[in-house]
């Protein structure tokens, strides 16, 4: 019996953000990046670091742009602290004249990142072919330990061993948690995991493993998440413009 190929497409499972771009018609390049970020009491931007791989012809003019953003800390007994928050970012790069691109900001998330996660494993005789996106609200505590997992409203339904397969892959995922005035923050996540099982070489369209939360234009895919309720807040109003 002929075995065939199965592929595997993590959205939500690469390690943690490795951004991958998307072309577009030859036109338009989409990806991301993520940077930890240390604000004072004030929420202005102290230090920042790339916990990504863009290069460094990308990443130093959204860096230089982001020392000049404007933050909410975070508060203890409704005081705000110092605060460590991860911000990641959607990003398009337009063509503009000579051959240059511009970087436009399609979207920003701020709150926890993901630091370890354990190899998915999928076994093909459990599936069926095809692509199967699965949408789970994850619970961790101070130190980044996962304690609940759950399906979110309106995740689309995947095969029963799927599921378990990715639920097993997350409670085996440590974070790293906001902290506010030294003290990790107990939080909440929202992550995208796909699986794409194929016995030919045929591949699933490239935003197969897609999704858009609601109330935002952008969707999240490839390691990114959407924290619940983060401790910092973005003042800066970038979304949509370019730098």
């Amino acid at each position: 019996m002929k075995h065939g190929l199965i592929a595997v497409a993590m959205a939500g499972l690469i390690a943690s953000g490795v951004a991958l771009a998307d072309t577009v018609n030859d036109q338009l390049v989409r990806t991301g990046g993520e940077w930890a970020i240390s604000l004072d009491a004030q929420g202005r931007v102290e230090r920042v670091r790339q916990t990504t791989m863009l290069k460094p012809l990308l990443a130093e003019p959204i860096e230089r742009a982001i020392r000049g953003w404007s933050f909410e800390p975070g508060r203890i007994d409704g005081q705000p602290r110092p605060t460590e928050t991860n911000l990641g970012l959607s990003i398009a790069l337009q063509p503009v004249d000579a051959g240059g691109y511009a970087i436009r900001i399609d979207d920003v998330r701020v709150g926890g990142r993901i630091d370890k996660i354990p190899e998915m494993r999928v076994n093909p005789r459990d599936v069926r072919e095809g692509t199967f996106l699965y949408v789970a609200r994850v619970a961790y505590d101070e130190e980044g330990k996962v304690v609940s997992i759950d399906p979110e409203r309106g995740t689309p339904e995947v095969p029963s061993g799927v599921r378990r397969s990715f639920e097993r892959v997350l409670k085996g995922a440590t974070f790293v948690p906001e902290r506010v005035g030294g003290h990790g923050i107990a939080a909440e996540i929202v992550i995208p995991m796909c699986v794409s099982t194929t016995r030919s070489r045929r591949t699933s369209p490239s935003d197969a493993c897609d999704w858009t939360p609601p109330h935002r234009s952008a969707s999240i895919g490839d390691g990114q998440f959407v924290a619940v309720d983060s401790a910092a807040k973005l003042r800066t109003d970038v979304v949509g413009r370019t730098l």
